[in-house]
């Protein structure tokens, strides 16, 4: 049995076991290649499933708390690498404000709020 499904069994509501149990996406395409219009990544765990050239951008939540935590996969079918931008005027891994990191096919990251608009992923380089 699910795990969101054995804490309701015990009558926990569907969003308390949502919240437990963490939100999961499939992500289609990025949009673009920069910041602007990218596809917004807001569950906890992230599939993306495709990225093809010219449409490689993603973009992390804005609204995110410290100590927010997600997870970054990347299919090992896609065809172009994945651009993950912080939210506009944030920074990842003390990069250049705005500035992506670069998520190659079959690989995954964990990304941490530490402050507003900080982001820190482990491994560093998405591995």
């Amino acid at each position: 049995m699910p795990l969101s499904k054995r804490i309701m069994a015990v009558g926990a509501s569907a969003e308390l076991a949502k919240a437990t149990n963490g939100q999961f996406a499939n992500l289609p395409a990025g949009v673009g290649t920069t910041q602007a219009g990218a596809t917004a990544i807001s569950a906890d765990i992230n599939v993306i499933v495709t990225s093809s050239a010219g449409n490689t951008a993603f973009i992390l939540p804005n609204d995110a708390i410290t100590s927010d935590s997600l997870d970054i996969m990347t299919a090992s079918g896609i065809t172009a690498s994945a651009l993950i931008y912080p939210p506009v005027g944030g920074t990842i891994n003390g990069g250049g404000t705005n500035a992506s990191i670069t998520m190659a096919a079959g690989t995954s990251a964990t990304f941490w709020c530490t402050a507003n608009l900080t982001w820190l992923t482990n491994p560093k380089t998405p591995s």
